[in-house]
């Protein structure tokens, strides 16, 4: 089945969002600004909330960023999302420890996990199932 040109060009303009993306995700204040955008739903009262959220995603970004093993084309929020949509809150947390284990990360993105971890295992997976909700709603409304 051969590709229609609408369909080409939609190809092509979808890689050109998902490096514009990519792009976005490699900038520290756009990942901080990408956050804001997820993660904004939480009350100003709820600042813990909100915080810890935010350090879970953007611990997550930072990982997605600089994983030599993922290609830059696939270095975008949807991974973040599937990283979170594919694995139950004990099968993430293993994963992360181990990761975090095996790579030097800088402290910026051990910071972010460290704040997230700061609560209980209740409230972390309360604030990841949270996480994983907002994102694919941010995804599906075609945000970016």
């Amino acid at each position: 089945m051969t590709e229609t040109k609408g369909q080409k060009l939609e190809t092509r303009k979808e890689k050109r969002q998902t490096d514009k993306l990519c792009e976005k995700l490699c900038d520290i204040k756009a990942r901080e600004d990408i956050s804001s955008m997820v993660c904004n739903t939480t009350a100003p009262e709820d600042d813990y909330w909100s915080s810890a959220e935010k350090s879970l995603l953007n611990f997550l970004l930072n990982r997605v960023t600089t994983d030599t093993t993922t290609p830059n084309n696939e270095k975008a929020l949807g991974k973040v999302y599937s990283i979170l949509k594919n694995n139950s809150f004990k099968q993430f947390t293993e994963k992360v420890d181990a990761w975090v284990d095996a790579h030097r990360c800088s402290e910026e993105t051990i910071s972010h996990w460290e704040l997230f971890c700061v609560s209980s295992k209740k409230t972390q997976e309360a604030i990841y199932t949270g996480l994983t909700a907002k994102l694919g709603s941010y995804l599906l409304k075609g945000a970016l």
